[in-house]
């Protein structure tokens, strides 16, 4: 349910306004930057999970199939969209997050769980855990 990334997570404004731009003449060419493996070893925190994540049959279908610039309007306007709705967000719901998350902002989340107006939420911080 991470809807923000940071400043950090995404390339300049003016990168995403260009990739926007081009996505409209080549939407299938593959979205540069998207190497999902790079990042396992951070995400998983154990090389012996994040070996298994790599081996993961549906991990392996998605790494095969990266995302493409088509999707960039779509993915930044949905968040968008979302962001401005959670104080809508009734149904229950519970937010796992580890303490040594890497790959999502922590704060964004925090901020989700506190605006949403369900009375029925949750939010557990795992120790030691990871992505």
């Amino acid at each position: 349910m991470a809807f923000n990334s940071t400043a950090e997570m995404l390339p300049p404004k003016l990168v995403i306004k260009i990739l926007t731009f081009v996505s409209r003449f080549f939407p299938m060419a593959k979205m540069p930057g998207t190497d999902v493996f790079s990042t396992f070893d951070l995400a998983f925190g154990d090389k012996e999970w994040a070996k298994a994540g790599r081996a993961d049959p549906f991990v392996q279908e998605a790494a095969g199939n990266p995302p493409r610039l088509g999707m960039i309007p779509s993915i930044l306007n949905s968040m968008d969209d979302m962001n401005s709705r959670l104080d809508e967000v009734q149904v229950p719901f519970k937010i796992f997050m580890g303490e040594n998350e890497q790959r999502v902002d922590t704060d964004a989340i925090q901020h989700i769980f506190k605006v949403a107006s369900s009375k029925d939420k949750a939010l557990e911080i795992v120790d030691g855990a990871y992505h």
